[in-house]
């Protein structure tokens, strides 16, 4: 992920973030090489659908204690898992936060595609919240 320090994460090895984790122990490789180059101690970083906490926990270790981390994650079992996150890596500046993030307030309809046995299936509504 980022510094030398090791960073722990609650990850399901059939998806595919999970997998990459276990194979490659990085996700998403540009991405995380831009947040390595740019983030720094003491700096502020927003994780706007936040899944598990990927981005959430390399930014935290970058910026350190003196930083702050923000991650919205309006999925409630994602949202389960990146709090289990923070707590085994005992992050006390990352919030999480259960809001959907939008341009304008307003109410959402918020859906999760479900793996079924051959493929994908429909969506299921998963919350209908005000941004």
């Amino acid at each position: 992920m980022g510094s030398n320090s090791e960073v722990l994460i609650e990850v399901v090895p059939g998806e595919s973030l999970g997998r990459a984790l276990l194979y490659y122990g990085v996700y998403e490789l540009a991405p995380t090489l831009l947040v390595n180059a740019y983030l720094k101690k003491g700096d502020a970083f927003v994780d706007v659908g936040a899944n598990i906490g990927y981005y959430a926990l390399l930014a935290a270790q970058l910026v350190g204690p003196e930083g702050r981390v923000v991650a919205f994650e309006p999925v409630a079992h994602l949202r389960a898992r990146l709090a289990r996150s923070v707590a085994l890596n005992e992050c006390a500046h990352v919030e999480v936060r259960p809001e959907v993030v939008g341009r304008t307030r307003g109410a959402a309809d918020l859906f999760e595609v479900v793996r079924g046995v051959n493929g994908l299936k429909r969506g299921q509504r998963l919350l209908n919240r005000r941004t």
